[in-house]
């Protein structure tokens, strides 16, 4: 499986990634050019080895620091000097990246077949749309996407779609309870600081995301967009 995260010197690219989608982020709903924000570029960068295991980058904004999010947990990352591209350092790993090209080295070994995942165009389309923060989870497959402009949940492979209001990104870095109600449904979520490995691809994420939609408990993982 593979795993994601971002460099802050990675720019966010408009035109999304045509990788396959990643099994927990559902499927894939556009693959058209979306304006980039003035807000600047996404600092996350999901990516895989190109056969089982899923990485994300999350770079710090005006940081030399990121962290990667690997099958065998979260390892803080080092900018490095390169002659070119993005290098990061720390713990078992090494990450190079330069555009959409993927260096992974783990204990020192060169990790063959890396490129960007399908989770990435996923994450790009929300952030390029306002959101800051996006969940997903499976049995039955769900996702959550929110922003200032309001908070969208699609449940039930799709079935069930509601619209609630925005949540802030404050509450949700905090782990805060969280209420929201709209048309009689009553959405509860609260966001905790611990990684999370999507339990049908693999994915590792740095929330865990317990989401109570009325009365119904769904658990799964998230990410801040910045």
């Amino acid at each position: 499986m593979r795993r994601t995260h971002r460099l802050a010197l990675l720019p966010a690219w408009a035109v999304f990634a045509t990788a396959a989608c990643a099994p927990g982020f559902g499927p894939c709903t556009s693959r058209t050019v979306v304006a980039v924000p003035e807000r600047g570029p996404l600092h996350l960068l999901a990516f895989h080895d190109g056969v089982d295991q899923f990485y994300l980058a999350e770079y710090e904004p005006d940081s030399p620091k990121a962290i990667l999010h690997a099958p065998d947990g979260a390892q803080e990352l080092t900018q490095q000097i390169a002659a070119s591209g993005t290098k990061y350092a720390g713990g078992r790993y090494m990450l190079w990246t330069k555009g959409r090209d993927i260096l992974l080295e783990v204990d020192g070994k060169r990790v063959e077949g890396c490129e960007v995942s399908g989770a990435q165009e996923i994450l790009e389309r929300c952030w390029a749309e306002g959101h800051h923060f996006r969940a997903s989870g499976n049995e039955p497959g769900w996702h959550l996407e929110t922003g200032p402009r309001g908070t969208l949940v699609t449940a039930d492979y799709g079935e069930l779609v509601l619209r609630f209001p925005g949540i802030p990104l404050e509450g949700l870095r905090d782990g805060a309870p969280i209420l929201r109600e709209a048309d009689g449904h009553v959405l509860r979520l609260r966001t905790t600081a611990s990684p999370c490995l999507n339990d049908m691809s693999g994915e590792p994420y740095p929330l865990s995301v317990a989401m109570e939609l009325d009365g119904r408990t769904l658990n799964g993982c998230g990410v801040l967009l910045h």
